[in-house]
C-alpha cells in the first residue's frame, strides 16, 4: 500500500517518464542503471529483513516477488498516468495485492512445516 501510494504521486511518476526516456536517450540510458539498481537493491534486501522476521525462509521467492511487484505497479502507474481510469487501475492493484497475500500466506506456511518436520 505504501510503496502504491508514493509511486503514483508526482514525483515518482516524473520518475517513470525518466525511465522512458532513457530508452531513447543514450547518455540518460548510461546513467540510470546504477542508481536505480542500488534503490531495487535496497528494496529487496528489506522485504528480505521482513519476510524473515515473520518466519518465510524462501528468499528467491521473496526477491521474485518484489521485483514482479514493482515491475507490476510500475505497469498500472503507467496505465494511470495515460488512461487516468483510476478506478479501473486501483481494481488491478486490488488483485495483484491478492496475489501478493496468497503468496505470502503461502510462504509462511511453507516454512511452519519445514520448522515443524525439523
Amino acid at each position: 500500500e505504501t510503496t502504491w501510494t508514493v509511486l503514483i504521486q508526482e514525483p515518482a511518476m516524473a520518475k517513470l517518464e525518466i525511465m522512458m526516456a532513457a530508452r531513447s536517450d543514450k547518455v540518460l540510458a548510461a546513467k540510470l542503471p546504477d542508481m536505480f539498481n542500488s534503490i531495487e537493491q535496497n528494496r529487496r534486501l528489506r522485504m528480505w529483513e521482513l519476510a524473515q522476521e515473520i518466519g518465510i525462509e524462501d528468499r528467491d521467492a521473496i526477491e521474485a516477488m518484489v521485483g514482479l511487484h514493482m515491475a507490476a505497479m510500475r505497469g498500472l502507474a503507467m496505465e494511470l498516468l495515460v488512461t487516468g481510469d483510476r478506478a479501473q487501475v486501483e481494481r488491478s492493484f486490488g488483485l495483484l495485492k491478492s496475489y501478493k497475500a496468497a503468496l505470502i500466506s503461502g510462504l509462511m506456511a511453507k516454512a511452519q512445516a519445514s520448522r515443524a518436520s525439523a
